[in-house]
């Protein structure tokens, strides 16, 4: 039966599956790798969450071992620097999360920024919500994160003339540094639900979701298995169907 077909090079065919295979194949790698990074990053937190508090007050330096870890920190607010984050929503409300500066006590010029939680956007959103601020020295409960900028988003001049005002889209560290030529820790501190304020302070439990990552990796390679077949399926041809388009 099998000398009824024959195996036909084509090299345009073959280019065209090495091309998807090669995709789908990185794609599905990359799914795992992003699978084992989210599950590292969960036993991260619960290892961080069992560690006494960091007194940031006595730490100057920002190694990332510190991510996710409980920290203190006492110190003034700068509050003339608030910044909004925009487009924040809570439920079906749209508002902003609010971070200020603060200046750490014991240290020269330190400062590490306070996500201090939700605030609703007022009307239609042309003037911003007064916040109250405490003036003088606070002491501040939180978990450490450090900051990073949304993916694809191209990241503004650092320039201080390039001014966002007090609505941001992101935290960018780097840029509010160039601004206030200020000595400002990477990381910001989300301020935990048991301080005491006006803010809404129900931060999202991460979610690694790595088995789904797992699901989208075999979705991928099983892509690349049926590209290779549907290539073979093209290639091998019987010989009497050859024979007939000759003639």
């Amino acid at each position: 039966m099998f000398d009824r077909y024959y195996f036909r090079i084509n090299v345009t065919l073959i280019i065209v599956m090495l091309i998807l295979v090669g995709v789908f194949v990185k794609l599905g790698f990359w799914q795992l790798y992003r699978a084992s990074e989210k599950q590292k990053i969960e036993e991260e937190i619960k290892y961080s969450s069992n560690l006494p508090p960091l007194i940031l007050n006595e730490v100057e330096d920002s190694k990332p071992k510190y991510r996710f870890r409980k920290a203190i920190v006492s110190g003034k607010y700068l509050y003339e620097n608030n910044i909004y984050l925009d487009g924040k929503k809570y439920q079906n409300d749209i508002g902003y999360e609010v971070l200020t500066p603060l200046l750490i006590d014991g240290t020269e010029n330190l400062q590490v920024f306070v996500n201090r939680g939700w605030v609703k956007m007022d009307g239609n959103g042309e003037k911003l919500p007064a916040v109250y601020t405490p003036k003088g020295k606070i002491k501040v409960n939180g978990t450490i994160v450090f900051s990073t900028p949304p993916p694809f988003i191209k990241l503004p001049s650092t320039d201080i003339e390039r001014d966002w005002g007090e609505r941001w889209p992101f935290l960018d560290i780097d840029y509010y540094t160039a601004q206030h030529d200020a000595k400002v820790l990477p990381f910001f501190i989300q301020q935990s639900p048991e301080d005491q304020n006006s803010f809404i302070r129900q931060w999202p439990a991460f979610n690694a979701k790595y088995f789904m990552h797992i699901g989208y990796a075999i979705q991928w390679f099983v892509f690349a298995v049926i590209t290779i077949l549907v290539y073979l399926g093209l290639s091998i041809v019987q010989k009497n169907n050859t024979t007939r388009i000759n003639q």
